[in-house]
């Protein structure tokens, strides 16, 4: 769930220029969310005896950070070649880890997926192999797995010199591996171009956007501003596309409030600006009173052309909704 308030952005949250550079990679290439977690890595490690547990923390964190990147730019047509649980390496049947040479199925899909990622996007080989070596577990090395989850009933893992390498790799392979997608992201957009296609089930096509497309500013606004089709309606509405509109940015610093335009409710209005039937009208009403509450002057100004498209007895169901942004103002 996402906060009700988008936290402001201050650069004391990073300890060089590469932290600070990833992290607005992540806010731009896959989620503002995603971005968070890293962001809270770097504010544990800058204050690694904050907690016993650092360690263990900044790992769950970067686990998730690395899983979002790899849902994300993992090719929509990936079928993983590991389909049942015999271990590739030796052949031996095993259910969570092979007895001959302790490979995990868990482990060998992630490997694979990487390794797709790796072709579709042409990721430098060290890249690759940067990236199995730090998040999957090698041997006896571990990897972001072992160090997220404790040792038994031990007292947690310490945040020494070792683990502040270990976290500091990390970093150059996210470096690293974000560079290169941002060179490649033209497959998303190829994505985005297929769905926008007429035919097949847009029910389908919106469960792609929702899971395998970046839920950036970018990629929406990519697809919603060429989308005109008032069929996707219902299934947008029923996956959520219009329920969490941008909040204002607030930047401490400078004391200056800024807003991002809302891709979804630009499609909407553009839409009710050609209803022609009643239940087009009763869809395009319900999809607007599902907008969250919000003080986002796009986000605002688009609603108020939805109100203006409708007849006077729909549009004025959101009298409620403009009330309470005159209240909030």
């Amino acid at each position: 769930m996402e906060p009700p308030n988008k936290p402001s952005f201050r650069l004391s949250d990073f300890s060089d220029a590469r932290q600070e550079r990833i992290y607005q990679r992540l806010s731009k290439r896959i989620s503002e969310g995603t971005a968070a977690f890293y962001r809270d890595t770097c504010r544990l490690r800058g204050n690694p005896y904050l907690f016993d547990s650092t360690t263990h923390l900044a790992a769950h964190l970067l686990r998730d950070v690395e899983s979002a990147v790899r849902d994300v730019v993992l090719p929509n047509e990936y079928q993983p070649q590991v389909s049942s649980p015999i271990c590739p390496k030796c052949q031996n049947p095993f259910a969570n880890e092979c007895p001959a040479c302790g490979s995990t199925f868990e482990k060998e899909v992630h490997r694979a997926e990487i390794g797709a990622i790796a072709d579709v996007y042409q990721l430098d080989e060290r890249v690759k192999d940067e990236w199995i070596r730090l998040v999957v577990r090698k041997g006896d090395k571990p990897g972001l797995h072992r160090y997220a989850h404790r040792d038994s009933l031990a007292y947690p893992r310490p945040y020494n010199q070792l683990m502040q390498r270990f976290f500091d790799d990390i970093d150059t392979m996210l470096d690293g591996l974000l560079d290169a997608l941002e060179k490649r992201y033209s497959p998303i957009f190829q994505m985005l171009n297929a769905l926008l296609e007429p035919g097949g089930s847009i029910g389908n096509k919106a469960d792609v956007l929702k899971n395998n497309i970046p839920n950036t500013l970018l990629a929406y606004s990519y697809f919603f501003d060429r989308l005109d089709d008032p069929g996707w309606l219902e299934p947008l509405l029923s996956r959520g596309f219009f329920n969490r509109p941008p909040p204002a940015i607030h930047d401490d610093e400078t004391g200056n409030t800024t807003f991002d335009p809302w891709p979804q409710s630009r499609y909407l209005a553009r839409v009710a600006k050609k209803m022609n039937n009643d239940r087009l009208e009763d869809i395009i009403l319900t999809t607007a009173l599902a907008v969250a509450d919000t003080d986002n002057t796009y986000v605002r100004q688009d609603v108020v052309d939805i109100a203006l498209a409708l007849p006077p007895q729909k549009s004025a169901q959101l009298t409620p909704k403009f009330q309470n942004w005159l209240r909030r103002s």
